[in-house]
Order: structure tokens, then sequence, then C-alpha cells
């Protein structure tokens, strides 16, 4: 299912936001040898969402309550710190908890970020295989690395961990 699909039926009180979240949390656990997720906060997302099911309908964006990864590399979400990949800086980093303007635009669309995406370190490899964590891998085949620095974000999505991740590309990663 889309981000489209599950917002309108978010919209539509077919599942509510904290479904939609519990749901994605059950296939992160699932699905966690494929390596496609680096960090996940599952109590700040499963909050966020009960409180995305409690938005008066006027307040809500086109995503609202859909459940979102981050990547690993850039950009941050509160309470999610990326460190592109680096173990060393991810310990530092996390200590400094803001929210850029990308991942403050994710979150006015209603998307609500639970976890960050596994990367190369600072995305300059062609597979997703962060240090100390596991290589991410293609959930339609797991001898295949799903590829490129988006890898992790790519795995999710495959996997059917989430229905939309964040992505990027600056020389074929997606």
């Amino acid at each position: 299912m889309d981000a489209t699909q599950v917002a309108s039926d978010i919209a539509g009180g077919k599942i509510t936001a904290f479904k939609a979240m519990q749901n994605a949390l059950s296939k992160a656990k699932e699905y966690r040898n494929l390596g496609a997720i680096v960090k996940i906060e599952s109590e700040a997302a499963l909050a966020q969402a009960k409180e995305a099911d409690e938005t008066p309908k006027e307040y809500r964006g086109c995503f609202h309550g859909v459940p979102f990864l981050g990547k690993d590399l850039g950009s941050s979400a509160y309470n999610l710190t990326t460190s592109g990949g680096v173990l060393a800086l991810r310990k530092i980093l996390e200590k400094n908890k803001y929210e850029s303007e990308l991942f403050s635009k994710f979150h006015g669309s209603g998307l609500i970020t639970f976890g960050l995406t596994a990367v190369p370190e600072f995305g300059l490899a062609l597979t997703s295989e962060p240090p100390n964590e596991l290589p991410a891998k293609n959930p339609w085949n797991i001898k295949y690395s799903p590829g490129g620095s988006s890898g992790g974000a790519a795995a999710a999505v495959a996997a059917g961990i989430v229905p939309i991740a964040h992505a990027t590309d600056a020389a074929g990663s997606i």
C-alpha cells in the first residue's frame, strides 16, 4: 500500500495513525535482519501517532499519520539526529537535537518519522553498509544489496515496513 492510500485510510477512519504506526513498528521488528533500519524511536513515534489521531481534521496535512523513515544522512528530525552513517559522529550529534527544514516540511505534511535507514559512511559507497550495523539487504533476494546510499530506505519500502521513506540521489542512489 502506498503513502497516499495509507493517508486516505487514516482520513477516512479505516485505520488510525496509532494502528498504522503499530503495524510499521511490527514490520520493522519482523524484518530487522534486512539491515534497513539503524535506529528506531518506538515510544516517541507511538506518542506522536496518538496525538495525530486527536488532531482536528482541519489541521491535518496530506500525509497525516503516515509512518515514515528518515535517511541517516544530512537532515535531522527532532528525535532522530542523523550522523551520515558514521558511528563516532552519532554519539556526538545525538546531544544536539534539532529539526532541519526538510524534516519540518515532512512533518508539516503529517508524516511521522520513527526511525533512520541504513547508509554507508558519509553516503560514499555503492551499497548501504554502515559500520557496526548489518548491511542493508534486498528483501526480494537477501543475497543482493538494494544498492546506493539510499539502500536502507529502498529495502524498508520494498519490504512493506513503510509506504514512503526519505531518500536522496547525488550519484545514482535511487
